[in-house]
């Protein structure tokens, strides 16, 4: 695991929380110390043992993201719904 990319401090492991893990695949969600930003990693784990990571900033925190991952997934006729009712007013 690399270091925060806006400040460049070190990532401790109670700065982690598994998202979410699928077969040899892992998401973590981490909030830096330092700058109080927030990233997404993914790990997965190939054959051989190599593991690859991506990360990717984001404005969610632990909670945004529990919220919103448990919430109901909007479809394209709720924006649709949505956009009827806008128009109406």
């Amino acid at each position: 695991m690399g270091p925060c990319p806006i400040c460049n401090s070190r990532f401790n492991e109670a700065d982690l929380e598994i998202v979410s893990q699928a077969g040899n695949v892992s998401l973590f969600h981490a909030d830096c110390i330092s700058c109080k930003s927030s990233v997404f990693m993914t790990f997965v784990k190939g054959e051989a043992g190599m593991v690859t990571n991506v990360g990717i900033l984001t404005d969610l925190t632990k909670k945004d993201f529990r919220t919103f991952n448990n919430s109901k997934v909007i479809t394209a006729e709720d924006i649709l719904e949505l956009h009827k009712a806008l128009k109406r007013k």
